[in-house]
């Protein structure tokens, strides 16, 4: 019986499983004639993982299948994998940066870019020469009081200058600061960014089992692709197997017909007798039926060798055959259409030769 569900689901796992080799096959060429070449490797090798359980079951067959699921599995995992990574990076574009790390950004850029290390040595040697101006102060002062004008300006201005490099310092560790502010945050900004890469599916179960979440992604893959190619091998065989059932059976219901016209053709041949004989088991080919008819309803010639019913309901039939021997000539000469099968001089087999009758014995089993 056909099973169009069957055909129909078959047919779409078919589809799915060859577009999935297809688009795998894809990313492992690089010219338009790798990728159709490949691609229809691909698919010819799913197809065969599909349809090739429900086709045949040799030992080779079964060979080539194991190595059909081998490639097809291995197609169907490059395909997740490359989706998953192309699903990753557009969830990781997506993660825009905190409002902390912009402010963050922003002040730095407001700073000058000097180093603290520069900064503090500008602002020791300015302290040095801020020190040495003071020193040529106080001596002119002491030497030439009221005339020290010049050494008082060039003391102020050396001052003024070591003021500005203290403040200069100041400003380059608060960038370092706002730097090391910074790589943090940028540094949670790639946390969440990695983090976005991973299925959230497996990032649960990561969680939840303390397993790294790389591993459960691979092997959710690998389950998917298996459980397709399975489901698709099996639903062929679901929708396949019908129809060749349904042929053997219609080879059977031939045979019995052909069996039926040959037990009416023995049953015009042999008479009413054997006729009643053959209708006992239609179903089964009636070949002893047409050789005990030929001989004559059980009368064989001389030294014939006649073959013993291996079936208790052969047995049972041969010894009812036997039965119809007593007859009498005329019904053999029905059965065979000669004068000579009539010959009540000829052998017969009425013999005990059947397992019902009392006085048969293995020895009696005929030659």
């Amino acid at each position: 019986m056909h099973h169009p569900t069957a055909t129909a689901a078959a047919l779409v796992v078919s589809s799915i499983g060859l577009g999935m080799s297809a688009v795998g096959a894809l990313d492992r060429g690089a010219t338009g004639a790798d990728q159709a070449l490949i691609v229809a490797a691909a698919m010819a090798v799913t197809a065969g993982a599909h349809v090739l359980p429900a086709i045949t079951r040799s030992t080779a067959g079964r060979g080539v299948w194991v190595a059909c699921m081998a490639v097809a599995l291995y197609g169907h995992a490059s395909f997740l994998s490359a989706a998953a990574q192309r699903a990753g990076d557009q969830r990781a574009a997506a993660v825009q940066p905190s409002q902390q790390q912009q402010a963050l950004r922003e002040q730095l850029a407001a700073l000058p870019s000097q180093s603290p290390a520069d900064a503090a040595a500008a602002l020791a040697s300015a302290r040095s020469r801020a020190a040495a101006s003071g020193a040529v102060l106080a001596r002119c002062e002491a030497q030439t009081p009221g005339r020290c004008a010049t050494p008082r300006a060039t003391a102020a201005a050396a001052s003024a200058r070591a003021d500005a490099a203290e403040e200069a310092l100041q400003q380059a560790r608060q960038a370092a600061d706002l730097r090391t502010a910074l790589a943090s945050a940028a540094s949670a900004h790639d946390a969440r960014t990695d983090a976005a890469r991973v299925e959230p599916a497996a990032a649960a179960l990561s969680r939840l089992t303390g397993l790294p979440a790389a591993p459960i992604q691979t092997a959710a893959a690998l389950l998917m692709c298996v459980l397709i190619e399975l489901l698709g091998a099996l639903l062929w065989r679901r929708a396949i197997r019908p129809a060749a059932a349904a042929a053997a059976r219609q080879e059977i219901q031939t045979h019995d017909s052909r069996d039926r016209d040959l037990t009416d053709q023995i049953a015009h041949l042999a008479g009413p007798a054997a006729a009643s004989i053959a209708s006992s088991s239609p179903s089964r080919r009636p070949a002893w039926l047409a050789q005990r008819a030929a001989h004559g309803l059980g009368r064989a010639r001389p030294g014939a060798a006649v073959r013993r019913p291996r079936a208790a309901g052969l047995r049972d039939r041969a010894c009812a055959a036997a039965d119809l021997d007593h007859a009498g000539p005329a019904v053999a000469a029905d059965a065979a259409g000669s004068a000579s099968a009539a010959d009540p001089g000829r052998p017969s087999h009425r013999e005990p030769h059947c397992a019902t009758d009392p006085a048969w014995s293995p020895r009696d089993r005929p030659r």
